[in-house]
């Protein structure tokens, strides 16, 4: 099923600073937000809410891609980003 990805507008505008900062973090961002439209269940529960999760997706090295951490929470038909967090590659 997909899910229609929301992002609250302090992730949107952490996202857009984290463009500009390293050239591929829309590639990664955009790979993310596709695999929680899909498979948002991957994310380690939190004991806040049933739906409460987070998940992790490494960065790369090679490419100058920071690791990215999101809080999100979702229904049958949203994803909601919460928060985001990243690490220096």
């Amino acid at each position: 099923m997909l899910r229609q990805v929301i992002e609250d507008p302090d992730v949107t505008a952490r996202v857009e600073t984290y463009c500009e900062l390293y050239d591929r973090f829309r590639d990664a961002w955009d790979g993310l937000t596709w695999l929680l439209a899909r498979t948002p269940e991957i994310g380690y529960t939190l004991g806040l809410g049933a739906q409460l999760r987070v998940h992790k997706q490494e960065g790369h090295v090679w490419s100058q891609t920071p690791a990215i951490t999101v809080l999100y929470e979702y229904t049958d038909d949203t994803v909601e980003i919460r928060a985001i967090r990243t690490t220096p590659p």
